[in-house]
């Protein structure tokens, strides 16, 4: 196989996907009837609050947000766990010069400026000032920068942006506690021919490191709902709104309200259009494209037969690549942070496509997995396959207010130069 150019990173892509090593799109996959069955389901049951006229609105004031976007100010990424926020506070470092990131961030858990043990990566960060700062990065909810929870010294224009997770990928894994209290019950049952058993040890296998604390009856999923609207997620963790109450489903109105809120932040993610979400940004911004290298990326991981077989590193934060090198040494500014994996092969290599919908690979493992079960998966999917939950409303609305953007960036991102949005964008799952 020849390139046209040695040092084209396309070129270099194609032939790690020739080697089976690295592809730059999701592999699409076989659905059983009952995983199409679950898809189709939730997919049915996506409805948007908004009538027609009042989604063009929506979409018009998405749209002049990110156009009133203010390079002076300071950004304030509100990462929702298990959302590929991790990743894209890593892609943030990357981007910014270290004097640049608010100090008190965190990759992986909430802001706090006097931290016993910072993060190592961000020793350095912020040494000139609060008013060089330009961005800042934690667990803590949309809502707390306003109210000096997260960057309290500085003191210029602030604005939020978040990523969201598709509704059902999120469901599968949110809901997980559910799904291992709903196997314990069938093998409380009793399990003569040890098919219950072999469910449960592939749904711990799937689920190694989430969170397994939850309630054991199925509640819809309202928690990225919940999130935006600044009341955190279960038992009110990362929230900053005066509303704490724990309320266990999310309404219409509050859903419309989430939507609203997404509108008018200049730009949020979508975790399943990780390339999309990667290009829009930096058509917003204008902030050049970080280095980028190949070996930063994630490993695939694969479920297969009656095995699941990851090659698992979600416990030490590898969902979307490997994080940059350190600029700091012994907490001084030596050099430029490293490079991250490729937006444009980072989401390939943990996703999969089953019946046109993107689903992590972990997910896929436990939606196969649960529908592995005969005649179990009935009772075992019965709640998740219902849909209509605030999720998934707030999930189809923001797809909305993302195409809008998409729309409107696609022509200003073809006059920008290079550095900033490069070819990638332009490829299937961007701009195209």
């Amino acid at each position: 196989m020849r390139c046209a150019t040695e040092r084209s990173l396309a070129c270099v892509l194609l032939v790690y996907a020739t080697r089976g090593q690295l592809a730059e799109h999701p592999r699409i996959l076989h659905a059983t009837p009952c995983e199409r069955k679950v898809i189709a389901a939730r997919r049915a049951a996506a409805a948007i609050p908004f009538n027609e006229s009042e989604l063009a609105v929506l979409e018009a004031t998405a749209v002049r947000s990110a156009a009133r976007y203010e390079g002076d100010s300071l950004e304030v990424f509100a990462h929702l766990p298990h959302s590929g926020g991790t990743a894209w506070s890593w892609r943030l470092a990357a981007t910014f010069p270290v004097t640049e990131i608010a100090p008190g961030s965190g990759f992986s858990r909430g802001y706090e400026r006097n931290h016993t043990s910072p993060e190592p990566w961000l020793l350095c960060a912020g040494q000139e000032g609060p008013d060089k700062w330009r961005i800042a990065f934690s667990h803590d909810g949309p809502g707390c920068a306003a109210k000096r929870v997260v960057a309290p010294e500085f003191r210029g224009p602030v604005h939020e942006t978040t990523m969201l997770r598709s509704a059902l990928d999120a469901a599968l894994q949110d809901r997980y506690p559910y799904f291992l209290a709903a196997v314990e019950r069938l093998k409380g049952r009793g399990d003569p021919d040890g098919r219950v058993e072999l469910l449960r040890e592939r749904v711990k296998a799937v689920g190694r490191g989430w969170p397994t604390s939850g309630p054991a009856h199925w509640t819809e999923p309202d928690r990225q709902t919940r999130y935006v609207l600044g009341t955190g997620v279960e038992r009110g963790a990362f929230g900053c709104s005066s509303n704490r109450s724990d309320t266990a489903t999310r309404t219409r109105a509050d859903v419309r309200e989430a939507a609203r809120r997404l509108a008018h932040m200049p730009w949020f993610g979508l975790q399943h259009r990780w390339l999309a979400s990667v290009c829009l940004w930096h058509v917003t911004t204008r902030r050049p494209w970080p280095a980028e290298s190949l070996p930063a990326c994630p490993r695939p991981r694969q479920c297969e037969a009656l095995q699941l077989r990851f090659h698992d590193d979600r416990r030490i934060l590898r969902g979307y690549g490997v994080a940059p090198a350190s600029p700091c040494v012994d907490g001084v500014a030596t050099r430029a942070a490293g490079a991250v994996c490729p937006a444009h092969v980072a989401a390939a290599q943990i996703n999969v496509v089953k019946a046109g919908e993107m689903l992590s690979t972990s997910t896929s493992c436990l939606l196969k997995a649960l529908c592995a079960a005969g005649d179990a998966s009935d009772e075992l999917l019965a709640p998740l396959a219902r849909g209509g939950a605030p999720d998934d409303w707030l999930l189809a609305t923001a797809e909305r207010i993302f195409d809008a953007r998409v729309r409107a960036a696609a022509g200003t991102a073809r006059a920008l130069p290079r550095s900033v949005v490069p070819g990638a964008c332009f490829a299937p799952g961007g701009f195209e």
